[in-house]
């Protein structure tokens, strides 16, 4: 009777393990979620251009965006900031073709490093109004 519980037991754990493994092999750590909305025409101010500040787990010299919808413009434009407000890469372009598809872009010389926290800023091409780009950001 004994033999049968400790049986289930580890039973059990090896099926939660295996569970658990498939499920956090998706997860990764320092993506947040994206989702701002811009403007470039005369008088207008963006609505929210920021991401929301996300903390770097490495030395990685990239960053990457991950689109799921881009509405009211053909591309938006990203440029990755430290917590400081410094600007830390150039300025990139992610046309609405690559939606559903992963960017990677590079951080300038000498930026992008582990435990520093960095966010996006946003902007649209001329003449657009409410851009609106959501998905994933991970620094």
């Amino acid at each position: 009777m004994v033999k049968q519980i400790a049986n289930k037991i580890i039973l059990t754990l090896a099926i939660c393990g295996v569970i658990g493994g498939f499920t956090s092999a998706n997860v990764f750590a320092g993506n947040s979620y994206l989702d701002v909305t811009v403007s470039n025409a005369s008088g207008l101010v963006s609505k929210d251009p920021k991401s929301i500040m996300t903390k770097k787990d490495d030395n990685d010299t990239c960053f990457y965006v991950t689109l799921t919808s881009l509405q009211n413009g053909p591309k938006i434009y990203f440029t990755s900031h430290h917590s400081s407000g410094r600007k830390v890469s150039q300025t990139v372009e992610y046309n609405s073709y690559q939606v559903g598809h992963t960017q990677v872009y590079k951080y300038n010389a000498g930026e992008g490093m582990a435990l520093q926290k960095y966010y996006l800023y946003a902007s649209a091409p001329r003449n657009y109004v409410n851009v609106h780009a959501v998905g994933r950001y991970c620094p």
